[in-house]
């Protein structure tokens, strides 16, 4: 059997039976799901890795039990929004994408573009980070497009990839980065906005601070803004009550490259983890605590 086909055969069952079921239904089998789950999600150490990330970044801010209710809440959210997701993205259920995942400071990418030259927006592992690619594709005048990794399982990513044609979700896959910064450039210079999910630990990345203690973030946001001239737009979807999200749009960072490369970077990928620690901050139970950023400097 081909690499992938069993997940492959049950990411196709969930595409099929999810957009049929009521919402409330949804977030019914959601929390079984957890709740079945979650004891395994303990006993494998996720809970444990998530608890020891959030104490990392708060430090003494958050007491013992707050810690533990972010842990759950994330754990829950990241199970609930991918069945929400397969809701949401399917055909059927456009209507519903339109009204239930609503959009804030969407006249802020046009004013990001100038010039010709698109705009870069990104966003994190944060609420249902997969369902802004398809809310965002809906708004045809702004030309989205997702940059994403191919996935190893290969029936898996062939059928994610066939199914993201279907409901016109543009996207800008790589396996490696050989050329990924050519199509960016490529797509950039075509006035598209071009998201990027750019909030892990990479040890080889740029210095920043985060929480207030030093961590690594990637290079590549602020690299080809400062190259290409693209301003940087923090985006980030939250999960309301009831299956509803609101999807923020935040202003293009102000920031002004001064011909130092090697500073420009590391200033702009500070101004972009800013703009992450504050969402962060914010709805700590929505992030995903999978990635530690400090513990390996």
């Amino acid at each position: 059997m081909r690499k992938g086909w069993p997940e492959a055969l049950v990411f196709i069952f969930v595409l099929e039976v999810m957009p049929i079921l009521p919402l409330w239904m949804i977030r019914f089998f959601a929390s079984i799901i957890f709740l079945i789950t979650y004891p395994f999600i303990v006993i494998f150490g996720l809970e444990r890795r998530f608890k020891r990330n959030i104490n990392a970044a708060f430090g003494g801010e958050r007491s013992k039990n707050e810690v533990a209710a972010i842990a759950r809440e994330a754990i829950h959210i990241q199970i609930v929004g991918i069945m929400e997701g397969t809701y949401y993205v399917s055909p059927k259920r456009r209507k519903e994408l339109l009204e239930n995942v609503r959009v804030v400071g969407l006249e802020k990418v046009n004013k990001a573009k100038g010039d010709g030259m698109g705009a870069i927006g990104f966003t994190a592992h944060l609420g249902n980070f997969q369902l802004m690619g398809a809310r965002l594709c809906a708004e045809k005048e702004i030309n989205s497009w997702i940059l994403i990794k191919d996935l190893k399982a290969k029936a898996l990513n062939d059928t994610w990839y066939r199914y993201m044609k279907k409901i016109n979700i543009n996207k800008l896959n790589f396996t490696d980065r050989t050329d990924v910064e050519k199509m960016i450039v490529k797509a950039l210079n075509e006035s598209a906005l071009i998201m990027m999910v750019a909030d892990e630990h990479k040890r080889r990345g740029v210095k920043a601070e985060f929480f207030g203690k030093e961590t690594r973030m990637a290079a590549g946001p602020a690299v080809i803004s400062i190259k290409t001239g693209a301003k940087m737009l923090p985006m980030f979807i939250i999960r309301e009550k009831k299956s509803r999200y609101t999807l923020y749009i935040e202003d293009p960072i102000d920031f002004t490259p001064t011909g130092d490369k090697e500073k420009d970077v590391k200033d702009l990928t500070q101004l972009r983890t800013q703009a992450l620690e504050k969402y962060v901050r914010k709805y700590p139970g929505q992030w995903l605590w999978l990635h530690s950023h400090w513990r390996r400097g």
